[in-house]
């Protein structure tokens, strides 16, 4: 008799703190969601990377195309530079390791940049630039003869990303 009701007792208190526990559950983190886990999801990007089509599953394969060396870690950052507004939000909701947020993508990459030479006025805001370039390259509102005058090197700026990415290499 008393061992049933230590039972009955054992699945009462573990109904309980299940119950308990998906009451604290938190919103999953969802791109242009709401709440703690909203993921911020760049703007104007047109063109998507292969490994991102459909978008639905880049959250379910992008550990194993990582993992896989299919996709460098670093190819990830010429648009998700900011790691706390998007990786880690995922990545805190389910107890990943964080993505280090502490150095600028430039740095990340490598990027040599011409401290002394100003932005075009169609870089600004410069942060947005990295994934705004493809859509004025197609549309033709820059040119590329016009991106070398800056970026004379592109092994040293432009092939950092689009290596990483698996984009086609800049030729001079």
């Amino acid at each position: 008799m008393k061992s049933s009701i230590k039972i009955i007792l054992f699945f009462i208190m573990l109904v309980a703190l299940f119950a308990a526990s998906a009451c604290n559950r938190q919103e999953p983190p969802t791109a242009n969601g709401t709440g703690e886990y909203a993921l911020t999801v760049p703007t104007n990007v047109d063109l998507l990377p292969w490994y991102h089509v459909p978008t639905s599953n880049v959250r379910r394969v992008h550990m194993i195309l990582l993992k896989s060396g299919q996709i460098p870690a670093n190819a990830c950052f010429p648009c998700h530079t900011e790691p706390d507004k998007f990786c880690n939000k995922c990545h805190e909701y389910v107890g990943s390791p964080k993505i280090p947020a502490d150095k600028p993508y430039k740095e990340v990459l490598g990027l040599e940049v011409n401290k002394d030479i100003p932005a075009p006025d169609y870089h600004v805001p410069l942060n947005e630039w990295r994934y705004k370039h493809d859509t004025y390259l197609i549309t033709g509102k820059a040119k590329l003869d016009e991106c070398l005058g800056c970026h004379a090197e592109p092994d040293n700026f432009c092939n950092k990303c689009h290596l990483n990415a698996n984009i086609r290499k800049i030729e001079k």
